[in-house]
């Protein structure tokens, strides 16, 4: 049974086109991207992080005779030439838009594999596969930082930052009582910042040597805090 009830449309450089005919079966996957950390009173835990990129995939064929009665719209070209445009996006260096009306899907997206094949008997169309990837486009921002330092305070604050660097000949370890000067974060990716501790001791609780922000304390009665950088801690 073809599904009628909604439209398919891709857009590439300011060409619409829409899809022939509608699939069988339309896959839309989220999935979110959290991230499982172990706490010592607890065990495992799951800690909730941003959703993933969406995917969006279908199976259909593309008619050589347009005038069938499930060909959708007016402006319905040839096989070849379907398979061209989907080639050029895979080939290109810019993202596609994928329109499906009446799901809630309108975003930009990749192409992330396309397989046609034609079958015995009906030559003249092509049969494909096609997958779509969620494409977000990275927006980097650029902080000017300017240090000024009078002679007379030099000594002094190298002082000061002497005596909050962190240790070197302790290891940080799960269980660890360490000092805390730095920003909070949500995860440790650095995603969420949050307040700022000054001289605070606390336990650390988890350690993700992956993440920038590698370690999350609890207060010394367990309470969560957040995650911090490698150099906002020191070992007591």
């Amino acid at each position: 049974m073809i599904i009628i009830a909604i439209g398919i449309y891709v857009e590439y450089k300011g060409q619409v086109t829409q899809i022939p005919v509608n699939p069988e079966e339309l896959k839309i996957k989220h999935s979110a991207d959290n991230e499982i950390a172990h706490s010592i009173s607890l065990g495992e835990i799951n800690q909730m992080s941003f959703p993933k990129l969406s995917n969006v995939n279908f199976q259909s064929f593309f008619p050589r005779d347009t005038n069938r009665s499930y060909v959708i719209g007016k402006t319905a070209q040839t096989p070849d030439a379907y398979v061209s445009m989907f080639r050029k996006i895979m080939d290109g260096n810019e993202p596609c838009r994928l329109i499906i009306s009446d799901v809630g899907i309108n975003f930009l997206a990749t192409i992330e594999s396309f397989e046609h094949s034609r079958k015995a008997g009906i030559h003249e169309d092509v049969y494909y596969q096609i997958e779509f990837k969620e494409y977000k486009m990275l927006k980097a921002r650029f902080v000017k930082i300017e240090k000024k330092v009078t002679e007379d305070k030099t000594e002094t604050a190298s002082q000061s930052q002497q005596e909050q660097e962190p240790s070197t000949n302790k290891e940080v370890t799960i269980g660890c009582k360490v000092l805390v000067n730095g920003q909070l974060h949500r995860d440790s990716y650095g995603e969420g910042p949050g307040q700022t501790e000054s001289n605070a001791t606390r336990l650390v609780n988890y350690i993700n040597l992956e993440g920038s922000h590698p370690y999350h304390v609890t207060t010394l009665d367990g309470g969560w805090r957040g995650w911090v950088t490698a150099s906002s801690v020191q070992v007591l």
